[in-house]
């Protein structure tokens, strides 16, 4: 029986910001929702992509999602984004950090904040398709927002691209609340200091971190940058 056809009809995290169901590991040797074929073909070089020392869990993560979305060799269908996305989310509501064996400084709480923001882009790229997450979507903005308050500045300076995707996705993800005027008044810091020159050098940056083409989500995005590059421009 495969987990993740029954997770597609409703997801009680919506209402508990609890993962509803465990995920399986890389080997699949435990019960759980289980990867989409992609996300084995798609290879974990964090280090490759220059990125700070993260996690190791959410390192694998995060450039798992970088591959599948930047390569032209994976194709997703609207049910592998959507199976995707169930797992990614519940894996990442599940972690916790754990001490690592090897003794190498990790940077905890960049690896929080990119948890959060990693979750806010896989809802904000499938959408209500199957049911609203907004509630869930809304609690885990309003978590990545508390976390980057007083580090956003650090992460941009080490790494403007991060910083500025971190922004954008939180900018999105919080829409119509008051939230979202925090978000949209770094997002403006951040273009400055990374003088960007014309709104599509926003999706440049984003490129380099994780991102999708899908006409809708970019629909999103590249709105609220022509805004915030009017207001740059006056």
């Amino acid at each position: 029986m495969n987990i993740r056809k029954l997770t597609a009809p409703r997801v009680s995290m919506v209402v508990t910001q609890l993962p509803q169901f465990k995920t399986q590991d890389d080997c699949s040797s435990n019960d759980g929702i289980a990867p989409i074929p992609q996300w084995h073909e798609a290879s974990s070089n964090l280090h490759d992509l220059n990125m700070p020392l993260l996690n190791p869990d959410i390192g694998d993560v995060f450039s798992r999602l970088h591959n599948l979305f930047d390569s032209r060799q994976y194709t997703l269908s609207s049910t592998d984004l959507h199976d995707l996305t169930c797992y990614v989310v519940h894996r990442l509501l599940h972690w916790s950090p754990q001490h690592q064996p090897d003794d190498m400084p990790r940077n905890l709480s960049t690896s929080g904040i990119v948890r959060y923001a990693m979750i806010l882009y896989m809802l904000i790229i499938q959408g209500p398709t199957y049911f609203s997450h907004a509630r869930l979507q809304y609690a885990i903005a309003l978590k990545l927002q508390a976390q980057m308050e007083h580090s956003w500045l650090t992460i941009l300076c080490n790494h403007g691209s991060l910083a500025l995707w971190l922004l954008s996705v939180g900018m999105i993800a919080s829409e119509g609340t008051p939230e979202e005027q925090w978000f949209i008044e770094q997002t403006r810091v951040a273009a400055m200091a990374l003088s960007l020159n014309f709104p599509d050098e926003f999706e440049l940056h984003l490129r380099e971190i994780i991102w999708l083409d899908s006409p809708i989500a970019a629909s999103l995005f590249q709105q609220k940058w022509l805004n915030i590059w009017n207001d740059l421009s006056t």
